[in-house]
């Protein structure tokens, strides 16, 4: 028997084994638990039923002013105001996933959604290996989930850290479909671990910008007509403190903020996730306490002590927070900068023994000192951009040698900018050009050259492209598939500002799953005289898919201002 075919048969049997030897969990919350290693493999089930919801509805009661109500089954208080929401199981932010090193996830996505609108989940973050079909995004890797049709995504949740799930169809990650995805890993693997003493789910943290209104409209107004993109505010986990209540004896009282609790004398892990869907940094602090940043979009790195730290959509920060201040109630500042600078939001961490209150420092407070991931500013002693983050090398995946070569095999220059153009979806140029429209959204500042090296850049899944700067991105293309590279910014990629990595051949991906869905035109041709007959050659379900991509690429590619 040959090496290579001994090889093979080793894999299959050491697959089989770990199919055979995994722990089913019919209900996905139950894999939250210590993680060992070597791992113990499970496969998480979670029911997802996506619908369309309302904010501070009937199911609320009397919150804020019975406080219980807030917290009631299918309550979602937020900030105050009631606006229509997506939710997935009536919770905003959606379901937690917490699982450990090996597991694999099944999602049940069961679409309830009005107005027969489709949908899916993309899954932040994780390496979707042999699996490329699970991707999740809409008219790329699969067909948006049809109107009261569901889809049962399954896939290893691979490599280990702080993730998240979204949707990928539409606006609709912008209007709630979106939750933490946490992958742990057993203490012996995990690089930092004698730096915290806890890494609870409590201490997740998903911040974000929000409007008072559905998303779509806001767009819709943007974009033809002059309203503004700007958010009116910025949620905590859900929470936030906007718009007054006042009840039927004339009583006022405001929603609940988001609370941290902590214990003196011991060090927290918190995982910190941004959704941001405008032109929204956020600048986070904790009043009186430094924050030991450890990790960036799940990969670890060497510890870096900062006062604040700025994140951008889609990224994601894990910090250790030592609770060795004087028992009290400190605020858990949220700052927006850029288009948000007029909006903020606040929790409170909490020490145990302390009486539940208000912090006593002003809610206007911007916190100094050391920030990480300053926006749009040099790197300076005090401004440590993200690029002098250093990596350590994952035990799980030792540094990839082909990263580190001086010359890549192949370079790819991806220019852009705002420019006046007649994009005909927004402006015609007759009858009204965008000359003659007046705009004063166009940003242009001073080229900040980004600093470039290969020994130990941090590893990255989404980073900030400085205002007339640049990001250099480097990557080894060991994944086939077709893989969509675009703005988090969720106005901009819906006007086109996107396209697809294509990695591999056809040949090189897993069999399409049997009976899998399929999309695209009808009759295949766009021709009005070409009629389907019965001897029609098949087109593939990805290349039926990939037409359409490039079809609205074309389309929406022409931006027209920010």
């Amino acid at each position: 028997m040959s090496s290579k075919l001994s090889i093979i048969l080793l894999e299959l049997f050491l697959l089989c084994y770990t199919a055979d030897a995994a722990t089913y969990f019919a209900d996905g919350r139950d894999c939250k638990r210590n993680c060992e290693w070597p791992y113990e493999p499970a496969i998480c089930r979670f029911n997802f039923t996506v619908e369309l919801y309302y904010s501070m509805s009937k199911a609320c009661y009397d919150c804020p002013f019975n406080m219980t109500d807030c917290d009631s089954q299918d309550c979602v208080p937020l900030n105050g105001v009631g606006r229509a929401i997506l939710t997935v199981n009536r919770q905003f932010p959606g379901p937690k996933i917490e699982v450990c090193e090996g597991d694999s996830i099944e999602v049940a996505v069961t679409n309830h959604l009005s107005n027969a609108e489709g949908t899916s989940i993309h899954w932040h973050g994780v390496h979707v290996r042999n699996r490329q079909y699970m991707d999740g995004v809409s008219m790329l890797t699969q067909c948006p989930i049809p109107s009261y049709a569901s889809f049962l995504y399954s896939l290893e949740v691979h490599p280990v850290g702080t993730h998240w799930w979204h949707g990928h169809s539409g606006m609709h990650r912008s209007d709630g479909i979106f939750g933490a995805l946490i992958v742990r890993q057993a203490p012996s693997r995990d690089a930092n671990y004698l730096l915290y003493d806890y890494d609870l789910s409590e201490h997740i943290m998903l911040v974000h910008d929000w409007l008072d209104q559905i998303t779509v409209v806001k767009f819709s107004a943007h974009h033809h007509d002059d309203g503004s993109n700007k958010p009116e505010s910025v949620l905590i986990n859900g929470k936030g403190k906007r718009q007054e209540q006042t009840n039927d004896q004339g009583q006022t009282k405001f929603t609940p903020r988001e609370t941290f609790r902590v214990k003196k004398g011991f060090r927290y892990r918190f995982r910190s996730i941004s959704n941001a869907i405008t032109n929204c940094p956020l600048k986070i602090s904790i009043d009186n306490h430094t924050m030991l940043i450890i990790s960036s979009d799940g990969a670890p790195t060497e510890p870096v002590k900062v006062d604040a730290f700025v994140i951008y959509g889609g990224e994601r920060f894990d910090f250790v927070l030592n609770a060795n201040q004087t028992i009290d109630n400190y605020w858990v500042r949220v700052k927006g900068l850029a288009d948000c600078n007029s909006v903020q939001e606040l929790a409170i961490l909490q020490y145990e023994g302390a009486v539940y209150e208000n912090p006593h420092l002003s809610e206007t407070t911007d916190r100094e000192g050391t920030i990480l991931n300053p926006f749009n500013t040099p790197a300076t002693d005090e401004n440590i951009a993200i690029v002098e983050l250093n990596a350590i090398e994952d035990i799980e995946e030792p540094e990839d040698q082909a990263l580190l070569q001086q010359e890549p095999d192949h370079k790819f220059y991806i220019a852009m900018d705002f420019n006046k153009v007649n994009n005909y979806h927004f402006h015609h140029p007759e009858y009204y050009p965008i000359e003659e429209i007046d705009r004063s959204h166009h940003l242009y500042s001073k080229q900040r050259n980004l600093t470039r090296k290969l020994e130990r850049a941090i590893k990255k899944d989404t980073v900030i492209v400085p205002d007339g700067g640049y990001t250099i991105i480097r990557f080894h293309a060991t994944n086939p598939g077709w893989w969509l590279f675009h703005c988090h910014l969720e106005f901009h990629v819906e006007i086109g500002m996107a396209l697809v990595i294509h990695v591999g051949n056809d040949s090189d991906l897993p069999k399409i799953p049997e009976n899998f869905p399929r999309c695209g035109s009808w009759p295949q041709s766009t021709s009005p005289t070409t009629k389907p007959t019965d001897n029609t050659p098949s087109t593939s379900p990805i290349a039926s898919e990939i037409n359409m991509m490039f079809i609205l690429f074309c389309v929406f590619f022409a931006v027209i201002h920010a």
